[in-house]
């Protein structure tokens, strides 16, 4: 009989249906989700940086091609502007005051870990006992180590062939139930 898994990490490469899944899940949950996601942001049909947006309706830009910033990946410059001014206090507000039934973070990814502040909120999230249900970029942080190793984390490998399955991947009863299988979803 294996342990209870209170909160979920959606991990895989790019293009195997973290975020469709994720968005499936939460759908099927009790309660509206607290959190935000990631989006790209296309100019003419070509990717020219991402936004986070908030679960309450707000956005703002995570990242561009051509922006000057000291914090890179790839070809973008980061700004983390929005994700520390608005997305994480609004969503540790919500947690704070019990307004969360579960926490939504899509993604937890290079861009993102470049905040100290999305840092911490990561895991004062995952210490206040609300159900985090996240995606995870494959990257190497020490983080995302830590939190793979708590007995209250389940990591799930998504893909695109298993990402619609949902009756095998989970059922929700006062936390994420132990999946089924090795947790690979291949």
């Amino acid at each position: 009989m294996g342990h209870r898994a209170r909160h979920l990490l959606l991990t895989g490469r790019p293009g195997s249906g973290k975020t469709t899944l994720l968005r499936k899940l939460a759908a099927r949950l009790p309660g509206p989700p607290v959190g935000f996601w990631t989006e790209e942001v296309r100019v003419g049909g070509v990717r020219r940086g991402f936004r986070v947006v908030t679960t309450w309706g707000a956005s703002g830009r995570l990242a561009a091609v051509g922006l000057d910033s000291p914090l890179r990946v790839g070809r973008y410059g980061v700004d983390l502007t929005f994700l520390e001014d608005e997305a994480i206090p609004g969503t540790l507000r919500a947690v704070g005051a019990g307004e969360a039934a579960f926490v939504l973070i899509d993604e937890i990814g290079k861009m993102e870990l470049h905040s100290a502040a999305f840092r911490q909120a990561v895991e004062t999230v995952v210490e206040s006992g609300r159900p985090l249900l996240a995606t995870v970029g494959q990257v190497s942080d020490p983080l995302l180590d830590r939190l793979a190793s708590r007995p209250d984390v389940r990591v799930v490998t998504v893909a695109p062939a298993s990402r619609d399955r949902l009756a095998r991947i989970l059922a929700w009863q006062d936390g994420w139930q132990e999946l089924g299988g090795s947790g690979d979803l291949a």
